[in-house]
């Protein structure tokens, strides 16, 4: 497959404000004039994880507190490579 020759780069940069209420929202990106759009998925919760990996198959993760950044202590952090059936 080849670009046509009026092919140009483009860069659009949004800004999204996130709900403040935690649950899952939808966005729609409809591209100016054109009949191309684009569904997002957005989970907003309360906990937000961090997450980083500073040794191969090590992963170190913390879940924090979504507004203020402030790390919650007593969380369970489960981390499995099979879904799960919900309620198991």
């Amino acid at each position: 497959m080849t670009r046509p020759a009026d092919y140009r780069d483009a860069h659009d940069k949004i800004t999204v404000e996130i709900p403040s209420e935690p649950g899952i929202y939808t966005s729609k990106l409809i591209a100016q004039g054109k009949e191309i759009f684009n569904w997002n998925l957005m989970a907003v919760g309360k906990i937000k994880l961090m997450y980083t990996s500073w040794e191969p198959k090590k992963l170190e993760v913390i879940a924090v507190d979504r507004i203020s950044g402030h790390p919650l202590e007593g969380v369970k952090i489960i981390i499995q490579s099979e879904p799960r059936t919900y309620g198991e």
